[in-house]
């Protein structure tokens, strides 16, 4: 279970509300991934891969934020079973398509950003997101 100190609990507030700009990676827009990338390295001192999708692929998001799913296939990330830790990446299903994330916080609850939403702090327990997650990653 994540214990959040003092000073996290202030950067994970500041990591709430963060308008969803496609391709964004700063507090001042950031899209699911780049919401997962500055949680990751605030909180909990992880560098994670970056990867950006082409102007082409951004009039296609959908095909675009696909590149979620299949990033995290790669022999770098490691598939992980509950309890998840603190710093996990979860993968979600979105119009059928592995094309959203989030990052675990602990005690079944994750940051995450949606287009047309701020980022925002949801449970896995809540049955949208429980049928959507279709795996959880570590970064190896």
């Amino acid at each position: 279970m994540l214990t959040i100190v003092r000073h996290d609990a202030a950067i994970l507030s500041s990591l709430v509300g963060v308008p969803y700009v496609p391709r964004g990676r700063t507090r001042e827009g950031a899209d699911c991934w780049g919401i997962v990338l500055l949680a990751a390295r605030e909180l909990f001192y992880l560098d994670l891969p970056e990867f950006f999708y082409s102007s082409e692929e951004l009039a296609l998001l959908e095909d675009a934020q696909a590149l979620i799913g299949h990033e995290t296939r790669a022999a770098c990330w490691r598939e992980v079973q509950a309890p998840f830790a603190a710093g996990a990446v979860h993968i979600f299903r979105i119009h059928g398509q592995e094309t959203h994330c989030g990052l675990h916080l602990g005690a079944d609850t994750f940051l995450h950003s949606l287009p047309g939403r701020n980022s925002c702090i949801e449970t896995l327990r809540d049955m949208n997101w429980r049928q959507r997650r279709t795996g959880t990653y570590v970064y190896d």
